[in-house]
């Protein structure tokens, strides 16, 4: 996925190979996202006039939390010692 703080474009597009339509996400960056499963243009249209910002929204959050997590994997990795074990959430000393 692009940057979240990036508006991307959404356009109906109708599929090559099969009968159905599809939501084209296009991001800045030039990465495509495709929202498949619409039986007709104006299904397609309709998510996205009503389902897309909410979309949006939660492939931001899913980025945020991709790099959260990823810092905090850094952190951990970089913080625990060697002798120290993992329990649940908790670290115990062996």
């Amino acid at each position: 996925m692009d940057n979240p703080s990036s508006n991307p474009t959404f356009e109906a597009r109708h599929l090559a190979s099969a009968t159905g339509w599809y939501v084209r996400v296009a991001w800045s960056n030039g990465k495509r996202d495709h929202i498949p499963g619409f039986v007709s243009q104006r299904e397609a249209q309709r998510w996205i006039e009503e389902k897309a910002p909410a979309w949006l929204s939660a492939q931001s959050a899913r980025a945020s939390f991709g790099r959260l997590a990823t810092a905090l994997g850094s952190y951990r990795n970089a913080n625990v010692r060697p002798d120290a074990v993992f329990v649940g959430m908790a670290l115990r000393d062996n």
